[in-house]
């Protein structure tokens, strides 16, 4: 069965956009809807259901990753859960990280493995060939884990920054007395791009550094808004390099 889960926060967000987007997926698939509030799996009804009635071989399929969790170590697990059951899942916005994309790169080292492997199995090359699988295998699932980690990691981190953007923004409407947007005479300071983004790939808590991106905003002297905007290009950046590699093994 083909099962495609579409999910928005409140009542009055509209499912439309994400139903069609399933439907042109696949014809034959059986959409499940959700209307909640909530980052965490716990508490949605239908995707309990769903989750539940799983069998191998299913697939479920997401317009995003977010659609599944927004919080990181949560879909990480869940994700690695249904992976292991035998389950397929599909992310639109995301197809990086969908499981057919890892069940080749092993099966490709497995095909490798056995094309090369002997009878023998004392034979010195089919130890070491045995050997060289297995990392190659131990280097491909740290990569997958990675890529996926990251994946959820920012779909939790942009769950944050609505949240602390909308309080911002009423904080500092009250504050200057308007509804919003920047005051007369203001103007925006002009930055190098790159050496930013390298500043934020160094001292980010979603890369290498600890500050988060209101601490990161003050450090660094942009926006919350333009850390959000850079720190999706590096994520798609460092993906991709990612992707190269797994396609040379």
């Amino acid at each position: 069965m083909i099962y495609g889960y579409a999910r928005v926060s409140t009542k009055k967000q509209n499912l439309a956009r994400q139903i069609e987007n399933l439907s042109k997926f696949n014809s034959q698939i059986t959409i499940i809807e959700e209307k909640f509030t909530g980052t965490k799996v716990t508490g949605r009804t239908q995707f309990s259901r769903l989750l539940a009635k799983l069998k191998p071989g299913d697939s479920i399929v997401f317009d995003s990753v977010s659609r599944m969790s927004r919080n990181a170590e949560e879909g990480y697990q869940l994700y690695k859960n249904l992976y292991e059951k035998g389950v397929n899942l599909f992310f639109l916005k995301e197809s990086f990280i969908n499981t057919e994309v890892y069940r080749e790169n092993i099966k490709n080292a497995v095909k490798m493995y056995e094309n090369n492997q002997t009878n023998d199995n004392n034979d010195p090359t089919n130890i070491l060939i045995s050997s060289i699988f297995e990392a190659i295998k131990t280097y491909t699932f740290s990569l997958i884990e990675e890529q996926i980690k990251r994946a959820f990691q920012q779909a939790e981190a942009e769950a944050t920054t609505i949240r602390e953007r909308v309080k911002e923004g009423l904080r500092e409407a009250k504050a200057r007395g308007v509804t919003g947007g920047a005051k007369a005479g203001e103007t925006r300071q002009r930055h190098n791009k790159e050496e930013k983004m390298q500043e934020i790939l160094k001292k980010s808590i979603h890369f290498q550094g600890n500050l988060n991106d209101y601490e990161l905003a003050k450090v660094i002297g942009i926006s919350r808004v333009t850390i959000i905007k850079y720190r999706k290009e590096l994520v798609e950046k460092l993906q991709n390099e990612e992707n190269e590699k797994l396609k040379k093994l």
